[in-house]
């Protein structure tokens, strides 16, 4: 008795259904027919035979198996996810590391940078709030804790086209939707809890991280109606976040996440609350540039191990570590200004070795 899974797909939704099945005869199914089994299945989730492509062989024997529209054209959705972190482990390693840099354009005396800190990105996917609060203290750690010139960012280890957020589903404002970013702190998140206020009949509202230069507009209305649905897109407006409708009480604490501000504007605003939480200082603004050949390496941070990363990317089908893992995949031919073609051309390499 064999046990094969069916990726199933269905164009509309996008929906990937994994349909596990026991059989025994595995040849005795025609190529113009689906199993009894995997038609019923199919019938219950409202799949059409249409919708349905299928491919099986047998990687021992290199037997073909059984197929089913198996030259139709689908949409691949998440799936695709498969094709680049295999990739990933193969071409980079699983032991493969990103990299953020820090360098200093100045001198250090005592505690005290006189001049520039340079922060260079290598597209970390997983540069989150936790691993960010880190760097910045290694950057103490190492003696720096006031800085009199300015904090530059350096995002030139991508170069990229311009991507619209909206493109996928009209929700601009959501971390999934985000483009790639060689220096991507924290998806740019805002995480919104939403709790309702059953004494004072009112939904509070809070952020976190909380930033004051974030405004919430709470024009929620108070229900104990059935929870069928809670807010998802609320209209935002110069940093202002306007929620309307209704809330049912009976939905209890939610959380959403959303990406309001711009790369440079999220980073300003995380840099110096959590420098200065640490006890540090900065004189100058935090602005976009380059590293120059003249700066000197403070220090190294590593992300974790790819396996771990490439564990959270496909456990939750996040597609902006997704976008970070395949631009990374150029940098095995290109040190600097990776952009997708470099990309898409180490995975066509690696697809036909």
């Amino acid at each position: 008795m064999g046990r094969i899974f069916y990726p199933v797909q269905t164009i509309m939704n996008k929906t990937i259904v994994f349909v596990t099945l026991l059989f025994s005869a595995v040849n005795s199914f025609s190529n113009n027919s689906l199993p009894s089994d995997l038609t019923q299945s199919l019938g219950k989730l409202g799949i059409p035979p249409t919708a349905v492509s299928l491919y099986a062989k047998n990687l021992s024997t290199d037997k073909l198996l059984f197929e089913f529209n198996s030259n139709r054209k689908k949409n691949p959705a998440s799936v695709m996810k498969l094709v680049t972190t295999l990739g990933a482990l193969e071409i980079l390693g699983p032991a493969y590391r990103w990299k953020t840099e820090v360098y200093v354009n100045g001198k250090i005396s005592g505690t005290t940078l006189e001049g520039d800190l340079i922060i260079k990105g290598y597209g970390d996917p997983n540069l989150n709030l936790e691993s960010f609060w880190v760097l910045l203290n290694k950057i103490q750690s190492k003696g720096v804790k006031n800085i009199t010139g300015n904090v530059i960012l350096d995002r030139s280890f991508f170069k990229l086209r311009y991507h619209d957020p909206s493109n996928f589903d009209g929700r601009p404002h959501r971390p999934y939707n985000l483009g790639p970013d060689a220096l991507m702190i924290n998806f740019r998140a805002v995480q919104i809890n939403f709790v309702p206020n059953k004494n004072k009949r009112k939904i509070d509202i809070y952020s976190v991280p909380h930033f004051d230069e974030i405004k919430f507009v709470n024009n929620l209305k108070f229900t104990n109606k059935p929870c069928w649905n809670w807010p998802d897109s609320p209209k935002i407006q110069n940093k202002q976040i306007i929620f309307s409708g209704t809330f049912s009480s009976k939905c209890g604490e939610k959380q959403r996440f959303y990406s309001i501000l711009t790369s440079d504007q999220y980073a300003e605003l995380l840099f110096n609350q959590i420098w200065r939480n640490l006890g540090g200082s900065l004189t100058g603004q935090i602005l976009p540039g380059l590293k120059k050949k003249s700066d000197t390496l403070l220090l190294k941070h590593s992300s974790k191990p790819l396996t771990e990363i490439l564990t959270k990317t496909n456990k939750f089908s996040n597609n902006a570590m997704a976008r970070q893992v395949f631009l990374t995949l150029g940098s095995k031919q290109k040190k600097s200004a990776i952009t997708a073609s470099d990309a898409e051309q180490e995975l066509k390499y690696w697809l036909e070795t």
